[in-house]
């Protein structure tokens, strides 16, 4: 197959250059000079410049201006069989299929800009130039994004993995209307630039005073319908895991084995940013001490639990190792040991196992070094639970920040299956969602989501992100201000007791 990447001759940026290199194993693929475009506002070159020095110190961004070679150039006379429209002006007579990648419905880097200027991330669709349709669609997440040239990072690495699933991967979704075109107001890289800077020294100071992000576990015990269930956070109280406040706790897999309780969490100290697994020990409906039951060299937390062949396996979020390590329970709730790895090579976030079908299915959130943890849904399936694991049909299934990342284990409810799952399209762990799988087999998936929840009079706060069951033992979480002093703790938890009771009585928690 011979493919045209189409470049403004003399601004080959890193991420159009990633494209080739990506589509080189399979294919003859060359750049061809595309029609430059306006050049972009001195004001964003500066910024741009500005952040490579103060926040990027020097990395590798995708926005990058790259060289390349001469013989990475095709002659103008050369007929192709596709052509990758990166410049997006007028695609050549005679090329063959032409696709072309567009944000917030405009093409061209100008676009993304303009919508990260204006306060957005832009979503991002692969357009079939012959007739307009839209072949893929994705909405990347802003999470962890630094600065103007993070964002770009962010929606350029996912246009990447678009473009690159579009062209290798065998099968794809159908095709699906195209975007409508969203105008920007005009750029104005100073007045970003100065929000940035007062935002950053803002969270500055913000975090002297409290500790941030801290999460909070919230489980109740009983036999009645749960969330998934009654699609709303109703039934109930919550009771909250109580911490030592220079930790936190998230990300709750509760258990009961050979009749004993216990639930499993994330154990974050604030004072040393890196998580281990902690289990916390139910008795007579009373938490005891959490007991650190699982640590790595690198971050651990989302401590996925599964029973297979009367064992009890745990499956950590491990994404720096690189690798989806499986652990056995050899003595509860206390001691694991590593027993297997499924995947390796590849950053995975948050994998959660079910059965379905005769096959066992992995679902799991990606990245490659670059972006959010939040917005690339994969799924791998294997005929038992030590593998061998295949990757789904669909590469990734789906880019989009608002329904990719999980939130916990697969329920089968009413005859189907029902997916928690992490809304982020406001901001990391602002929403949970509920989505019903209607179809899943090696080559296919779709699913229907049916609920949206946010904190509200039955678990206040801000953030929700986790939802969790195992028999009558059903667990939640959710973000709580934490003053890193004592003292303020106390004044903090005197001035919550009335608010969350007028929370209640109004209704009011938006």
């Amino acid at each position: 197959m011979r493919i045209d990447v189409v470049v403004a001759p003399h601004a080959v940026r890193r991420w159009q250059g990633l494209i080739r290199d990506r589509l080189l194993a399979g294919a003859d693929v060359r750049f061809r000079a595309g029609r430059s475009g306006p050049p972009l506002p001195g004001a964003v070159t500066a910024l741009l410049a500005l952040e490579k020095i103060v926040l990027w110190r020097g990395r590798e961004a995708l926005f990058d201006l790259i060289e390349v070679p001469p013989d990475a150039w095709r002659p103008d006379d050369d007929e192709v069989d596709l052509v990758l429209d990166l410049d997006g002006g007028e695609t050549p007579s005679g090329r063959g299929a032409s696709f072309c990648p567009v944000f917030d419905g405009l093409p061209s880097e100008l676009a993304v800009i303009s919508a990260l200027l204006s306060g957005h991330m832009p979503e991002i669709a692969i357009l079939d130039r012959r007739d307009g349709s839209a072949l893929a669609l994705g909405r990347p997440s802003s999470e962890g994004a630094g600065g103007l040239t993070g964002a770009l990072d962010s929606v350029l690495s996912r246009t990447v993995v678009l473009i690159e699933s579009l062209v290798s991967a065998p099968r794809r979704p159908a095709p699906r209307p195209a975007p409508v075109p969203r105008r920007h107001g005009p750029p104005r890289p100073a007045a970003v630039l100065l929000k940035s800077v007062a935002r950053q020294a803002g969270r500055a100071a913000y975090k002297l005073c409290i500790f941030t992000p801290h999460w909070r576990v919230g489980w109740r015990r009983h036999d009645g319908p749960g969330v998934i269930d009654r699609l709303d956070l109703d039934g109930p109280a919550f009771h909250t895991l109580p911490d030592p406040g220079h930790r936190f706790f998230a990300d709750p897999f509760p258990v009961v084995w050979k009749g004993r309780e216990a639930i499993f969490v994330e154990d974050l100290d604030h004072r040393l940013g890196k998580g281990t697994i902690s289990a916390i020990e139910l008795k007579d409906a009373t938490p005891g001490a959490p007991m650190t039951v699982l640590e790595e060299p690198w971050h651990l937390s989302y401590p996925f639990l599964i029973e297979e062949a009367g064992h009890l396996y745990m499956l950590p979020e491990a994404s720096l190792s690189g690798n989806v390590t499986l652990y056995r329970c050899l003595d509860f709730p206390s001691r694991w040991e590593r027993c297997a790895t499924l995947l390796s090579g590849v950053e995975v976030a948050d994998a959660t196992i079910f059965r379905h079908g005769g096959r066992y299915w992995m679902f799991a959130v990606t990245r490659e070094g670059r972006g959010g943890y939040s917005d690339t849904l994969r799924i791998w399936h294997a005929p038992g639970l030590f593998g061998p694991w295949e990757e789904h049909g669909l590469r990734p299934v789906s880019i989009d920040a608002a329904s990719a990342r999980p939130a916990g284990g697969v329920a089968s409810r009413r005859g189907a299956l029902w997916r928690p799952f992490q809304d982020c399209a406001d901001g990391y762990g602002t929403a949970l969602g509920i989505a019903r799988i209607d179809r899943l087999d090696p080559d296919h998936f779709d699913e229907t989501v049916v609920a949206r929840l946010r904190p509200g009079p039955r678990w206040p706060g801000r953030r929700i992100h986790t939802l969790t069951r195992w028999g009558a033992l059903e667990c939640i979480d959710g973000s709580a201000i934490m003053p890193r002093l004592p003292a303020m703790r106390r004044l903090a938890e005197v001035w919550a007791r009335p608010r969350a009771a007028s929370i209640a009585a109004s209704g009011d928690y938006d």
